[in-house]
């Protein structure tokens, strides 16, 4: 008893000491980025998200950085959806379409500090990702509906949307508090490599699915897609939820906190051979939840 009581007491000494530790260390960032004129999160403005992620293994990473290699498929029904206006006072308005993404492209020994995970801000990952796919095809399918919400972003614009996408779910309380790391990721994403590969001329053709990665989305897609009157109700709330009975998980639109899928959900989301990790709505706060975990789906 005398022990617990001990370190409990070291703790209340310590985690104010480590808050103040990360804001101070948070405000040297932001002056150090600022006088290299980089994208700052302090700067940041919320914007408006929706939406699950779910994403399909595809294979493990071939570079020292992310965390594999997978693939984001919209859930029907709940597709993740953000919305924000930059510096330069223009909306934007995104709603990727099935790409490859390794999350956030993080290098392996950074990613054993708290907030560099590679989907502790996974829906930040996802849209960050997107509009760089989005970016390569836009002169060969110009008239492409998904290419078209990126048109006019610019390079900062798309370091901008990071730092947005951050801040939307620092609001919420999805993730924990954590400036520094959301300091670093808005500055990084705005510094010189990451504009090289926003201009680094590939080809629309290298973004694509390969067939069988298409075959699986198309499988989950349509075994997914809502079919109230097929659906028992505990499911049909999942998967959709209309106007007139609005689910919990439809109005938490901020809550992205990342968990287990419940046995009815692994079944509702049921694909033969494709292994599926699922960000799903949770609107409780569960503090021992700090990133995504991976359902084998048999």
């Amino acid at each position: 008893m005398k022990n617990g009581r001990f370190w409990s007491e070291i703790r209340t000494v310590i985690r104010p000491l480590g808050r103040f530790m990360n804001r101070l260390l948070a405000r040297v960032l932001t002056w150090l980025f600022r006088g290299l004129g980089l994208v700052l999160y302090k700067d940041a403005k919320e914007g408006e998200m929706h939406g699950s992620v779910v994403l399909l293994w595809v294979d493990e990473s071939e570079t020292y950085s992310g965390a594999g290699r997978f693939v984001y498929v919209p859930f029907p029904g709940d597709e993740l959806r953000f919305s924000f206006t930059s510096s330069a006072h223009v909306l934007y308005q995104l709603k990727p379409a099935p790409f490859y993404t390794d999350g956030g492209s993080i290098p392996r020994p950074a990613q054993i500090f708290k907030g560099f995970s590679p989907w502790d801000y996974a829906p930040a990952y996802i849209l960050h990702d997107w509009v760089f796919v989005a970016k390569r095809c836009l002169a060969e399918k110009p008239d492409c509906p998904m290419v078209q919400q990126i048109k006019q972003m610019t390079f900062r614009e798309s370091a901008e949307l990071m730092g947005a996408a951050l801040r939307t779910l620092a609001r919420t309380q999805v993730v924990y508090e954590n400036n520094v790391a959301k300091t670093t990721i808005t500055g990084v994403v705005s510094m010189g490599f990451s504009r090289r590969l926003w201009n680094d001329g590939q080809s629309c053709d290298s973004q694509q699915l390969s067939e069988a990665d298409a075959r699986k989305v198309r499988a989950f897609i349509d075994r997914n897609t809502p079919t109230v009157e097929a659906l028992p109700t505990s499911k049909a709330s999942l998967l959709s939820p209309g106007p007139q009975s609005p689910s919990p998980l439809s109005r938490s639109a901020m809550a992205l906190r990342p968990r287990m899928l419940s046995p009815r959900e692994r079944t509702a989301l049921e694909v033969p051979g494709i292994q599926v990790m699922g960000l799903v709505h949770s609107p409780e706060k569960q503090a021992d939840e700090t990133q995504a975990q991976s359902t084998a789906i048999p």
